[in-house]
């Protein structure tokens, strides 16, 4: 899944816990819960043999850095209306379990013991739609994203 939605739904997780250490379980808990959602990856366009090997190319890079860049702004934007760090915290624990596509670590990472089986175990968990249906990933990243926003903006 793309790192928005992840980003946004442990925000909301940590805004409702309030706590750091439990908003930060959330948040990393909430990210296998919703990879095994059918969904889009960023990579899903790349030829079949590319798909789990990163570097991605410059334009799939450029476009996962904005699309980044705007799960962050709407985190922080939260933030700032609601002041509770939980919010942050959770919402970068709800993407590190991606750490395996973080640019220079995550191909050193996945040689390490721990790493290789945490990685194993976050692949079996998902469920990636194939690129001739990547147009049925968008009503839940709407869904999700929307919630969030309606929850932020009438809390």
């Amino acid at each position: 899944m793309i790192a928005t939605p992840h980003m946004i739904v442990g925000a909301v997780l940590g805004d409702l816990i309030q706590n750091l250490p439990l908003a930060f379980l959330a948040g990393f808990v909430s990210h296998f819960v919703f990879d095994a959602i059918p969904h889009f990856e960023s990579t899903a366009f790349l030829p079949t043999s590319q798909r789990k090997n990163y570097p991605l190319s410059r334009r799939a890079a450029i476009l996962e850095f904005f699309e980044v860049i705007f799960g962050a702004t709407l985190v922080i934007l939260f933030y700032l209306k609601v002041h509770h760090l939980s919010v942050v915290i959770a919402a970068v624990a709800a993407v590190l379990p991606d750490w395996d596509k973080f640019p220079l670590i995550g191909e050193k990472l996945k040689n390490v013991w721990g790493f290789r089986q945490f990685h194993n175990f976050h692949e079996s968990i998902h469920i990636q739609l194939k690129p001739k249906y990547w147009i049925f990933t968008f009503p839940v990243y709407i869904i999700i994203i929307g919630i969030a926003i309606w929850a932020w903006f009438y809390k």
